[in-house]
């Protein structure tokens, strides 16, 4: 291989510093446990669901329709779950 293979291309976007009002913010602990906060809170919703509701399809109709309703109550779980939180997070920023 030659030493122009592993040059970054031409057209390489130029990285720039962040803003000075941003910088210091990045690296708080609020700011770095928010992502696993935010991923915990959907992980225990989902699991909450998905028992609940294998629970409910287990007396319905039997393993596999229990199954079915697990991951159908899990991911319509995490979808409403992100749509508060996404209303929750615009009405906090508007006001």
């Amino acid at each position: 291989m030659t030493a122009r293979a592993h040059a970054a291309p031409a057209s390489a976007p130029e990285r720039t510093a962040m803003p000075a009002s941003r910088a210091h913010s990045a690296f708080t602990p609020a700011a770095l446990l928010r992502p696993a906060l935010k991923t915990l809170a959907y992980l225990g919703a989902a699991l909450a669901a998905a028992g609940l509701s294998f629970d409910f399809g287990l007396r319905a109709g039997g393993t596999v329709v229990a199954v079915v309703a697990a991951v159908n109550g899990a991911v319509f779980t995490t979808i409403l779950l992100d749509a508060v939180s996404d209303a929750w997070r615009r009405r906090r920023a508007a006001g």
